[in-house]
């Protein structure tokens, strides 16, 4: 039986690799034994090359992302991991420039791309002898994938938040986001699988339940169930769902079904990225900023839904005057947290792929930070990021 490390290195002790999960699941009928380890990108490198030691695996497999790939690249470079171990990553940050990653790293044995676990699952049922050193495997339909996971994962899910998926892909296509590649198409877990998997989660109690949906009201009935079977079978919990909205999809019926949530039972964090037209246009984004200021202020004024509201700094097309102008409409909103973004140029975007069409620059190491454009100044862009610290210092602390 071939032992797998799968390890997942975390921005917050709070969020858990759901990733790693759902690849354990896709192989659990398989002749292997899976470990899951988890770390986050506080602790030193080493101890990851100790728990490799440890456990002595025949394949240890990394989840990459924009939070964590410097630290995977330093553990490739640096740690010793036993040369009989095949190494093998997947991740969104690996899975658009997998052959760069192979260039740096000789000691990479495969990449897979893309949704990883049919990939994955193939790699393990050919005993991780696979013709190439890319994997690119056809996914199996969203609602096939089994539930990432077990009664005695949530022991180790105590005091973090529970990632949830009941929708894969997103409708839009907005060019700085992983969303807007055409990989990503939009897929559903059945209504009755949300409703059972969601019953799974809820017996151990958790603080927080989050929907990594790119858009879960995508489907406004879809969404309107889901908060219906929530507001009627929760009452009186503590559970805290959170779900990534656009408020242009929402309706009366949906207002008319929110007001009977208790407080606190749903958060809603709601993109806006710019206020004017013409920025939202050039980026592909769906944006109606008079509607969305209405939508937002009915949610705001019925007191029972903590909001999170976006903007990004750096969008082609929004100089530091628009900027200003977007701030302080969103920052009139009085929501209960408010997030001043800089626009990140992740690989396989389509804003990466025009970065030098706009003018802009921007570092070559995660995150991707924009550092200037056609319309924002190095020193404007300082500015910005100052001010966006400031913002989550002093006014989503709640401390002043």
């Amino acid at each position: 039986m071939r032992k797998i490390l799968l390890i997942g290195i975390n921005a917050r002790y709070s969020h858990p690799c759901v990733a790693l999960y759902y690849l354990r699941e896709a192989v659990a009928d398989l002749d292997c034994e899976i470990i899951i380890e988890e770390f986050t990108i506080k602790n030193n490198i080493h101890d990851v090359e100790r728990c490799i030691a440890l456990h002595n695996p025949d394949a240890v497999g990394f989840s990459a992302y924009i939070w964590n790939s410097a630290i995977i690249h330093d553990i490739l470079r640096l740690c010793r991991i036993p040369p009989d171990a095949m190494i093998v990553l997947g991740g969104p940050e690996v899975s658009y420039n997998p052959d760069e990653w192979l260039r740096t790293h000789p000691n990479i044995r495969y990449i897979i791309t893309g949704p990883g676990e049919e990939g994955f699952r193939r790699l393990v049922e050919n005993k991780f002898d696979a013709p190439g050193r890319i994997i690119n495997s056809k996914n199996p339909l969203f609602f096939e994938i089994p539930f990432p996971y077990r009664d005695d994962d949530f022991f180790r899910f105590k005091n973090k938040n529970i990632y949830y998926e009941s929708s894969r892909g997103c409708p839009f296509r907005c060019a700085y986001c992983i969303s807007s590649c055409e990989d990503q198409k939009l897929e559903f877990r059945t209504l009755d699988s949300v409703e059972r998997e969601l019953a799974c989660i809820m017996e151990h109690s958790p603080k927080l339940v989050k929907f990594i949906d790119r858009t879960f009201n995508a489907q406004p009935s879809r969404a309107r169930h889901i908060w219906r079977m929530l507001i009627e079978r929760y009452p009186s919990r503590e559970t805290t769902f959170h779900f990534e909205m656009h408020p242009l999809l929402m309706t009366d019926e949906d207002f008319d079904l929110l007001r009977g949530a208790r407080k606190g039972l749903f958060q809603f964090e709601i993109g806006i990225q710019s206020t004017h037209p013409d920025v939202l246009s050039e980026i592909g984004r769906n944006g109606n900023w008079e509607k969305e200021r209405e939508i937002i202020m009915m949610l705001h004024k019925m007191g029972n839904i903590h909001l999170h509201v976006d903007l990004i700094a750096g969008l082609p097309r929004e100089n530091v005057a628009m900027l200003k102008e977007s701030f302080n409409r969103v920052f009139s909103l009085r929501c209960d947290h408010f997030q001043l973004g800089t626009l990140k140029l992740l690989p396989g975007t389509a804003i990466r792929n025009n970065a030098e069409k706009y003018g802009i620059s921007y570092s070559q190491q995660p995150p991707y930070e924009i550092i200037e454009s056609a319309w924002l100044s190095r020193e404007e862009m300082a500015a910005i990021k100052k001010i966006a610290r400031l913002l989550d210092v002093l006014h989503n602390s709640r401390r002043f």
